[in-house]
């Protein structure tokens, strides 16, 4: 997480809470020699135990920044490092900042929210309020459970640190809740999975929730965004026509997703004997294919982003993950059946039922228009993700148009001419013929 000098300089005013801990440096010549080694590892367990949070080292306890010396920023570096992997257990995967505020130096260390207890010497913290306190047998136990139950959930059931209620937009998620749900909003989004408790009992939005409901997933999830390229030629090297950052909750980056594809898109024409517009893609085919993209791709991948990519003559959806355990590309064609009942990484089928679900709330004004996505409810559900190819030559070179069918791949889509579907796995994208 980005954190601006305005919001460092309003906590500094604010002091010290449950997410921000404040340290004085000592060193004796560009050593470092107070706080106390233990006690910085117990600060940043304590965060890890809690809900994450920002240690400043070179900070008072009233807020002013000392200023550090280069060397001096460089060993505290080292010092908090060393400290998260070799004190605490399991270790600790930090980031650290060098900041600066009014020509004076600090270090910003981020501590995320464990999905373990760490500990030092065998001895746990906890945050509560701006203290650390130790956990007793209780507690310590409760913490070993819900940690425990956290790392089997699916990604998309995972609560968000920092979110709640009020992240969840009442237009995004209205379309979703029925009746029973919208007269008790919060239980309707929690029987949803939208929304859930966490190890305090406060509610906070899912990973599904804040990417169907949230008007910007990105502030919590900036990997969860489609970034799309018109090319001029064959491939990346031939210059690009048009780029776009698709960001927004999830059923608007769908539409917006197609809508950048139909302005791109050759149409042709042809006299039956009527003219009749022939696009160079199926609109219901590519909508099918980035609603899949989008519904089944891995988002706890944080440093990937889904990747439409449009070249002369086919168009490639690039959609962060693997296949299911034991799948193959060349086993796809086989395995459809069992492939039908295979929850996608994504999760339990969550964020792909709502994603779908919450479609209709944007389909009007859409290039799909509504009611004109009939196979999206029976295509793919819970299958794969990996890198779609929509080509007249298909994946590996076969033909792939069929006009006036249903494209390969998709089932139950009216034939409107224009390019197939094919699949193919994250490895062999950007491959496709």
């Amino acid at each position: 997480m980005v954190v601006s000098d305005t919001e460092i300089q309003q906590r500094l005013r604010l002091g010290e809470d449950s997410g921000w801990e404040f340290k004085q440096m000592e060193f004796k010549g560009d050593r470092p020699t107070s706080p106390r080694r233990d006690e910085l590892a117990d600060e940043m367990a304590a965060f890890a135990n809690a809900s994450g949070g920002m240690l400043l080292c070179g900070v008072t306890d009233d807020g002013q920044v000392q200023g550090m010396t280069p060397e001096q920023i460089a060993a505290v570096d080292s010092l908090v490092v060393e400290l998260s992997t070799d004190a605490v257990k399991p270790a600790l995967r930090i980031d650290v900042h060098h900041r600066e505020l009014d020509g004076k130096a600090f270090v910003l260390v981020e501590v995320p929210r464990g999905d373990t207890i760490h500990e030092r010497d065998g001895r746990a913290f906890v945050r509560v309020g701006a203290t650390k306190r130790r956990l007793d047998g209780d507690e310590r136990l409760r913490l070993a459970q819900n940690r425990a139950q956290s790392r089997f959930l699916w990604f998309d059931k995972q609560i968000v640190p920092n979110t709640g209620f009020e992240t969840l937009s009442e237009r995004l998620w209205e379309p979703l809740l029925s009746v029973a749900g919208a007269d008790d909003p919060r239980r309707g989004l929690m029987n949803l999975r939208l929304l859930a408790q966490d190890e305090a009992g406060v509610d906070r939005a899912t990973v599904a929730g804040v990417l169907l409901c949230a008007l910007s997933p990105q502030e919590w999830l900036p990997q969860a965004m489609i970034v799309a390229t018109h090319y001029r030629g064959q491939d990346r090297a031939s210059g690009q026509l048009d780029a776009q950052e698709i960001v927004g909750p999830l059923p608007l980056q769908i539409a917006d997703a197609v809508k950048f594809v139909t302005r791109n898109m050759r149409v042709a024409a042809r006299k039956l004997p009527e003219r009749e517009d022939v696009p160079q893609y199926r609109i219901a085919a590519v909508f099918e294919a980035v609603v899949n993209a989008v519904a089944h791709r891995d988002y706890s991948m944080s440093s990937r982003r889904i990747r439409l990519s449009m070249f002369k003559g086919r168009l490639e959806i690039d959609s962060p993950g693997q296949l299911p355990n034991g799948m193959t590309i060349e086993s796809m064609d086989t395995s459809q059946a069992g492939l039908s009942k295979s929850p996608g990484p994504v999760g339990s089928g969550e964020a792909e039922r709502w994603v779908r679900r919450g479609c209709v709330a944007v389909a009007e004004g859409s290039p799909v228009g509504p009611g004109r996505w009939g196979g999206v409810e029976r295509v793919c559900s819970g299958v794969w993700v990996g890198a779609w190819a929509l080509s007249r030559r298909g994946a590996h070179g076969d033909a792939a148009a069929r006009p006036g069918g249903a494209p390969s791949g998709v089932r139950g889509v009216p034939g409107q001419g224009g390019a197939g579907v094919r699949m193919a796995s994250s490895a062999s994208c950007g491959r496709a013929a």
